[in-house]
């Protein structure tokens, strides 16, 4: 299961890499609304972050018995439905917004850096460890380690669409 998982966000990283990659304009945004750089540098800081739960484990998780193959389809399912609606406005809390970007952050190597952090960290749990150690989403409540790599790949869309739509609006 892990490896499909990891599998899906791989081929998600590369589609919004590619996309990213051909857009005109990574700048501008309209009002209130964050540029294609910003979304980027928002989705490094949540993979960062994701990755940090899963370096913390067991000390921080709450543990509970191992979720059945039937509860963690659920917890997919439910996550590929919020996650990439854009109907559903969400907002980031304060420690991923898109603040403090500079002009000359490589973006793209930040992902790298994250991608590979989160890599480290979740190759090593078990199975086991995967459907019994839960970490409070500010949207979803509890989701299991399995749950956060879902939630990488389907954010990760989010953000893509949602640079689509910049996208269309500036061609």
């Amino acid at each position: 299961m892990l490896q499909q998982l990891l599998s899906e966000i791989e081929q998600t990283r590369t589609e919004l890499l590619e996309f990213y990659n051909s857009m005109p304009d990574k700048n501008t945004a309209p009002e209130g609304r964050w540029s294609a750089r910003e979304i980027m540098y928002h989705l490094y800081r949540t993979e960062l972050g994701i990755a940090k739960i899963f370096r913390a484990g067991a000390r921080v998780a709450t543990i509970h018995p191992p979720k059945t193959d039937d509860e963690l389809q659920e917890e997919y399912n439910g996550l590929q439905d919020v996650s990439t609606r854009r109907d559903v406005k969400i907002v980031a809390p304060d420690h991923i917004q898109p603040s403090g970007l500079e002009p000359d952050v490589d973006v793209v190597a930040l992902l790298a850096q994250s991608r590979a952090m989160l890599l480290q960290y979740a190759t090593v749990k078990t199975d086991e460890e995967l459907r019994t150690m839960s970490f409070a989403h500010p949207v979803r409540g509890l989701l299991t380690l399995y749950g956060w790599i879902t939630f990488v790949g389907v954010h990760e869309q989010r953000h893509a669409n949602q640079m689509s739509e910049l996208n269309n609006k500036h061609i």
